[in-house]
Order: structure tokens, then C-alpha cells, then sequence
């Protein structure tokens, strides 16, 4: 497993975004190019790949409204911080501790544990990593596309993302 220790730029595929917004779970560090997902426990996003929580789609900023001046290089850490906090009054949006990500488009993943096909799904490993082989939590990021300019590494569909049943 390698999963992200800094931000990475993912290579992907020019599309039209589909930007959301999800307020961080208290103790996380994300890194933009991370696959996120919700934690099934508390609805707050989350890196861990475990059963139950459900992909969302890859970090492409973070929001640092109490320091407007942090650079977008840096990881988004909560690890010290409260659990984060997405409100809506009257048509303002306040966003704390928060994320955007991505929910559609083809990104580049490093592979592992096998040879993927083309509109094979892509289970989850870890923020970085995907496997054509099923794992134990059963999450999965998309379907394989193509294969990526680099040995082990292959273009994921993540708006084909779901969690098996």
C-alpha cells in the first residue's frame, strides 16, 4: 500500500468537474489527489478505506477559512481539530474543516495485486491505491479505463464508484 504522504496533482483526464464540498472527521490529514470517502459512523469524510464507508471522489482542494493565505501545497490537517462543519442559513454557506472533491472524471491510480481489464472495477486499497481483485472492505472507486503511461498504474471512471451490497 502507498498511500499519499503529501499532495499529489493526479493526472486525469480533461472533463467538466463536479465539485462537492465534506467537512473533515476530527483526527484526519488529507492530501489533495487522495481518494475521499464518508465515514459510515459520523457522515464526515474520511481517507480510510474500511467496509461500509462510501466513496465520494478524489480531493481537489482544501478550505482553510480561518487562513486564507495557506497554500493549497499543504495538507489539510485536523488531526488536532474538531470534527468539520458544513452549514447553510438563509443561503449563506459556512464551510469549516472542510474538502472539495471531484465525483466524476478518469483519474490515475497505482495498481496492485493483480492485472486489470477495461471496465473492470477498481476496488479501493488505501487514498492511492486501487486492486482489480475484490478486497475484505469491498469499496470500490470505479471501473479501469486504461492503462496509465507508467508500469502498474491505470485510469479510474470514479463516477462508476459504489460499495458492494
Amino acid at each position: 500500500m502507498t498511500q499519499l504522504a503529501r499532495n499529489y496533482g493526479r493526472p486525469h483526464k480533461v472533463h467538466d468537474r463536479a465539485i462537492n464540498i465534506a467537512p473533515i472527521n476530527a483526527g484526519e490529514k488529507l492530501y489533495v489527489g487522495g481518494y475521499l470517502l464518508r465515514e459510515a459512523a459520523t457522515g464526515l469524510a474520511t481517507k480510510v478505506v474500511a467496509e461500509g464507508n462510501v466513496p465520494l471522489g478524489v480531493i481537489v482542494e482544501q478550505l482553510f477559512p480561518d487562513d486564507p493565505d495557506k497554500s493549497m501545497d499543504e495538507a489539510y490537517d485536523n488531526t488536532t481539530g474538531s470534527d468539520g462543519v458544513l452549514t447553510n442559513t438563509l443561503g449563506n454557506e459556512v464551510a469549516e474543516r472542510c474538502v472539495r472533491y471531484d465525483r466524476k472524471g478518469e483519474y490515475l491510480f497505482l495498481v496492485e495485486g493483480g492485472t486489470p481489464k477495461v471496465e473492470g472495477l477498481a476496488y479501493l486499497v488505501d487514498d492511492n491505491t486501487t486492486s482489480p481483485v475484490e478486497t475484505a472492505e469491498g469499496v470500490i472507486a470505479g471501473h479501469y479505463t486504461r492503462p496509465g503511461p507508467l508500469a502498474s498504474t491505470w485510469y479510474v471512471d470514479i463516477e462508476q464508484r459504489s460499495t458492494l451490497a
